[in-house]
């Protein structure tokens, strides 16, 4: 679980049912950047082998500097869990990638195996991170179920995207038949509708599967997640970028035909190459209004999201969640960040870091009461960690948060 989904219960109904207890990040750039350089360069001198050493500091010093109510979290995995798992998921991808350009045909099969045990990996990476997970000597724990896995990763999206394909296929098969102007028009709508209903779906069933499974103690997280919520989201997700795209495109050749008549009104029209550097930097301030373009839908995406999740989630029927994320204040973080990267040639990210987990708690609170915890912890103990390496290794996470 990151940093700013982990949360505590509360116990009986009171009058503290609606007091807000907001999370604190009480991290310091300058005190991680110490960690931060450490790991990186004894992993670096021990070939990696300390890279499990070096996870489990980080992750203790964020879990360790995150309070709630007056208490912090605990992160209890043991490097040499985290080695054994990296180990074997480092093997596994070096057998992969030699396999992609000896035996192309092995490495297919190989990433279809990969695809079919991939809803496996990810429910015990969900649990392996929910049980590493300590908060008032109480651990989280992730009890959703493996069929469950399979069907809300894998069976529902190709299904999902199967609606979406196969009707496209049928309509180029009646084309090519009859060349109407109507089947294109048909095709150019289906499209884009059928994959933001289907992502919509699809992504609403795995937050559905995912929170749904957590648990603190012997205590239930729950929520009921809309895909029609999803939906609306998305679809004003991408009404915001269809604006922007257009007023980029504006933009551009507003720029670019204001450029060129003071060019030609200046020096008539023999300096060409006046008129292509022209056209040249209209062009590139587009690409580059379309680029932050694209940073604002993703924010904005991220931002409802989150906060339509949170103030979902119930913990036990007594505890609801808040998330105040705000577009712009997203997007002020993102852009920060990637200028501090810039500006510092990468050695800002232990600030990066820092201030993005700061800002995460400071806009999440849990509202309820919080003085009794009556829960016990649960009996499972944590294995290993091979599944939460390989997601990591082969870029198999999933956000739902």
């Amino acid at each position: 679980m990151t940093t700013d989904s982990l949360i505590s219960q509360s116990g009986d109904v009171s009058t503290e049912d609606n007091k807000k207890h907001p999370f604190k990040f009480h991290g310091d750039g300058g005190d991680y950047f110490g960690i931060w350089i450490v790991n990186i360069l004894l992993s670096i001198v021990t070939l990696g082998i300390y890279s499990a050493w070096a996870k489990v500091r980080t992750n203790n010093y964020f879990y360790g500097h995150t309070e709630l109510d007056g208490d912090r979290f605990e992160y209890l995995a043991t490097p040499m869990q985290i080695l054994i798992g990296r180990i074997i998921a480092v093997v596994a991808l070096i057998v992969w990638s030699v396999l992609t350009n000896l035996h192309p045909i092995i490495a297919t099969i190989l990433g279809i195996a990969l695809v079919a045990v991939t809803p496996y990996l990810v429910m015990r990476n969900l649990k392996f991170d929910a049980r590493v997970t300590r908060f008032r000597n109480v651990r989280f724990n992730f009890v959703g179920s493996t069929s469950g896995a399979y069907i809300n990763l894998l069976l529902k999206p190709i299904a999902a995207y199967a609606i979406v394909i196969l009707p496209c296929i049928g309509l180029f098969a009646l084309y090519d038949k009859h060349e109407s102007a109507l089947l294109i028009a048909a095709g150019v709508l289906y499209v884009p509708i059928s994959l933001v209903l289907a992502y919509a779906w699809i992504m609403a069933n795995i937050a559905n599967y995912t929170i749904n499974g957590y648990r603190y103690g012997q205590k239930v997280f729950a929520a009921d997640i809309d895909w029609r919520a999803y939906l609306k989201i998305t679809l004003a997700a991408v009404g915001i970028l269809i604006g922007l795209i257009i007023t980029s495109v504006v933009l551009t050749i507003v720029l670019g035909a204001g450029s060129a008549i003071t060019e030609l009104a200046t020096n008539g029209v023999s300096d060409n190459a006046e008129l292509e550097k022209t056209a040249a930097i209209s062009v590139f301030v587009g690409y580059l209004f379309m680029f932050i373009s694209g940073f604002i839908m993703t924010a904005f995406i991220k931002v409802k999201v989150r906060n339509y999740l949170f103030g979902q989630m119930q913990l036990d029927d007594k505890l609801t969640f808040e998330s105040s994320l705000t577009v712009m204040g997203y997007f002020g973080l993102i852009f920060t960040n990637i200028l501090i990267m810039l500006f510092s040639f990468g050695w800002g990210r232990a600030w990066v870091e820092v201030r993005t987990a700061r800002f995460y708690a400071d806009h999440t609170q849990v509202i309820g009461d919080l003085s009794h915890v009556t829960t016990q912890d649960h009996l499972n103990e944590t294995d290993a960690a091979i599944a939460d390496e390989v997601v990591d290794a082969f870029d198999l996470n999933i956000s739902v948060i």
